[in-house]
């Protein structure tokens, strides 16, 4: 059930517009917080934007940067993301893990604070495992090598390039994009670095942003109420069956 009501919210394709509400409407949704002048972010025809130009995320991120550890204790401890780390529904990291340097230096995916985290490897991707990593121990973070990592330079917010690639329309053509075999397939580098995004500016990032936010939280209150309803309906269920029982 919960699966069933984060996906119906969250199935929208995004045209990335300026906000607008009509006085006395419905509370809106993902798409019309979205909504300006046109498109999706993907480029083309339909991409187009009169007032906000687009960018490859490559020109504006840097996609799995380099390990910047040189000058760390490597018994300093720091956070570790395995993939059941990042919740799929919520997009967040739940359960992160502690463990020193000199233990995941090797073999594992570098990233920092505030870097998002997107899951390249099938199934994970369609799932939707992505995050922004946050709260880091020492600021830096170690994880599986299925992510790929999304660091911002310039013009743009982690936030924004969070709310893009956690939405189903982007998930949908980085699975048309894939490369590998069959159960071992992945979203390509070089995929997420040409992508084309609207890129407003920080103001208006943040204006969105926040939005967004506030949507995703009454999502949850409605994930959590739906989940103690349950709850309430199989307390009922029993008591009605001890009582049959007991004649």
């Amino acid at each position: 059930m919960k699966k069933q009501l984060y996906e119906h919210i969250q199935n929208y394709n995004l045209d990335f517009k300026k906000p607008q509400r009509q006085s006395g409407s419905r509370p809106q949704t993902p798409r019309e917080i979205f909504s300006a002048q046109g498109g999706s972010a993907s480029g083309g025809k339909e991409g187009q934007t009169k007032n906000w130009p687009e960018k490859e995320i490559g020109k504006i991120c840097k996609v799995n940067p380099a390990k910047d550890i040189k000058n760390l204790n490597k018994d300093e401890e720091v956070t570790f993301i395995p993939m059941r780390a990042v919740d799929e529904y919520d997009q967040e990291i739940k359960t992160p893990e502690i463990r020193k340097i000199k233990e995941v230096e090797n073999g594992y995916t570098y990233f920092g604070e505030n870097d998002v985290l997107f899951a390249k490897i099938t199934p994970c991707m369609e799932n939707g495992k992505v995050a922004i990593a946050r709260n880091l121990k020492n600021m830096i973070g170690f994880g599986t090598t299925e992510f790929h990592v999304i660091r911002v330079l310039s013009d743009v917010l982690p936030e924004w390039i969070y709310q893009i690639i956690r939405q189903p329309k982007f998930r949908e053509e980085a699975k048309n994009h894939m490369t590998g075999s069959t159960g071992q397939k992945r979203v390509p580098k070089d995929f997420i670095e040409k992508y084309k995004i609207p890129v407003p500016t920080l103001a208006e990032q943040k204006k969105i942003v926040g939005r967004l936010d506030a949507l995703s939280a009454k999502i949850r209150q409605a994930v959590e109420l739906q989940k103690s309803q349950l709850e309430d309906f199989k307390k009922l269920e029993k008591s009605y069956l001890r009582e049959a029982l007991s004649g």
